[in-house]
């Protein structure tokens, strides 16, 4: 599983040729999700090494691209590490515009900071029945991660609060 990590953190920050075809294909996407008109807005919601990925790609849409995302949602964020390790810096670029940046995060969980954004503490370990790195597994945790991220998905479309932020 360390290998798997490794090769994925690896890959994205040492091959440039990759790096550009992810980023150009999850600008494409958002891009043309904010573009349809039946699109009033967006919630990306990243996971891990997602979580770069969509930190890399959103600190560099244009305005009109950025102004239809409503919420930024990430799950077992490394972002720290990228900045303290490897020197990525805090500059977050279109990201403050975002009008809603929140990161669930396990103590327990091995890959995990919390971005100093909203932070939510959750507890996969003790709420997730799966075999491997149970403290990574945010998308089995019913109770801290998916009932929350369901509230803030409707929050989005409804317009009301969303009571999830701490």
């Amino acid at each position: 599983m360390l290998r798997t990590v490794e090769d994925d953190v690896g890959a994205y920050v040492a091959r440039n040729m990759l790096r550009e075809r992810v980023r150009d294909f999850v600008r494409e996407a958002v891009t043309r999700l904010a573009q349809r008109s039946d699109v009033t807005s967006i919630v990306v919601n990243a996971h891990s090494q997602g979580t770069v990925v969509a930190f890399d790609v959103l600190r560099s849409l244009p305005d009109e691209v950025v102004d239809r995302i409503a919420a930024l949602v990430t799950l077992g964020s490394p972002l720290r590490k990228y900045n303290l390790v490897l020197n990525w810096g805090p500059d977050t670029g279109q990201l403050a515009r975002v009008r809603s940046w929140t990161n669930m995060w396990d103590p327990m969980d091995p890959v995990a900071d919390p971005p100093s954004v909203t932070d939510i503490t959750v507890n996969n370990l003790g709420k997730v029945q799966s075999s491997g790195l149970r403290a990574h597994d945010y998308w089995g945790n019913v109770d801290d991660v998916l009932e929350p991220l369901s509230t803030l998905l409707r929050s989005v479309v409804t317009g009301e609060p969303d009571g999830v932020t701490p």
